[in-house]
């Protein structure tokens, strides 16, 4: 028996496929049996087979009046078709660079940044920071350096001067008697005596304003101060051209 067996299961699926299998709506088609149902068309083409739509399911008729129902899992949905009229357009080639800001004579000035108001971010090529002033009015350009308290060890604003870190870090420009500065990296630690403190220059869009001197003693405990290093600013800069304008480097 156990031959009988292995024998009927290596007969091919074409000898086996000796009838069409008529399967219901909702009913779960066997595969064994839609295999030989799609076995049987195939044996029978030339004897005239259709397919045809019906709701979600197949209908499928043969010329020796067999017939069966192929059910859809789900519902068929037939869109219209569509075509494409006309010539793709010619390729287009966009710049990829950077995008920078130029003054007039086309000098790369510093990357994009948006401008607020009437200035724009400046950076050189270590990352150390300041805006430039845009004064449409006047047709000018000029470097505003960043706000900035300075702490002195002695009265009246004299002595050893000491900027406090990290409330502006070492890539802040600053300026301090019409000359830019940037922090020092050495850290001053531990407990520091200030006996008098002073803003950097202020600006109020007309001129620079050096504010008075505070005398104030008070010890500042586990804080860190840094000095001051002065700074050239870069010369495209300095010699910038109004107006600017932004562009996109290829």
């Amino acid at each position: 028996m156990r031959y009988l067996l292995t024998a009927l299961l290596l007969v091919p699926a074409l000898v086996l496929a000796q009838e069409l299998h008529t399967f219901r709506n909702g009913e779960v088609a066997d595969a064994d049996k839609l295999n030989e149902s799609l076995q049987y068309i195939l044996n029978n083409a030339s004897g005239g087979c259709s397919a045809t739509q019906q709701d979600n399911s197949v209908l499928i008729e043969c010329a020796d009046g067999t017939s069966g129902v192929i059910a859809g899992a789900g519902t068929v949905v037939i869109y219209p078709d569509g075509d494409i009229v006309g010539e793709a357009p010619d390729p287009v080639t966009l710049p990829t660079g950077d995008f920078v800001w130029q003054d007039a004579n086309g000098v790369t000035i510093t990357a994009y940044g948006d401008r607020v108001y009437n200035s724009i971010p400046l950076t050189d090529s270590a990352g150390r920071r300041a805006r430039m002033f845009i004064d449409d009015d006047a047709q000018a350009l000029f470097i505003i350096p960043l706000q900035i308290d300075r702490y002195y060890t002695e009265p009246d604003c004299s002595g050893t001067e000491l900027i406090l870190y990290p409330f502006f870090s070492d890539k802040d420009i600053f300026m301090v008697s019409d000359a830019f500065y940037v922090l020092a990296s050495e850290n001053i630690s531990g407990s520091v005596m200030i006996q008098s403190r002073r803003l950097t220059k202020i600006f109020d869009g007309e001129s620079w304003q050096v504010p008075d001197c505070v005398n104030e003693t008070r010890v500042y405990n586990n804080l860190t101060f840094r000095q001051k290093i002065q700074y050239q600013p870069p010369e495209e800069w300095v010699n910038a051209v109004y107006p600017l304008s932004i562009v996109q480097l290829p």
